[in-house]
């Protein structure tokens, strides 16, 4: 969501309902109450399923990169995806993907 639309709502206080609230950005997505757990447990066993030491440097690089200048927050995300390039996983994850398997991390 962009800063004019959260200042707009922020400055309002006009409530939109769920629908509106995907359709600009607040939320990712829209469940009922019988969809959450199955949509959370989905979420999960991907993000398990993921280098960890990877996943913990795509984080800094959000995290920490918007609230830099563009310049620095570029310097930063390039400083993390070579950090990323050289781990143990990276290079598991080329050779998984070339003998067509599934990949086994050892976040390292």
């Amino acid at each position: 969501m962009g800063r004019g639309r959260a200042l707009e709502l922020i400055l309002s206080s006009n409530q939109v309902t769920a629908v509106e609230a995907q359709s600009i950005g607040l939320v990712n997505k829209v469940l009922s109450q019988e969809e959450l757990a199955p949509a959370v447990q989905e979420i999960a066993v991907l993000l398990v399923s993921k280098s960890q030491v990877t996943l913990r440097l795509a984080l800094k690089a959000v995290n920490e990169g918007q609230n830099m200048p563009l310049d620095a927050g570029c310097r930063l995300e390039a400083a993390l995806f070579g950090i990323c390039g050289a781990t143990h996983d990276a290079k598991e994850g080329c050779a998984a993907f070339l003998e067509k398997r599934k990949p086994v991390f050892q976040d390292r």
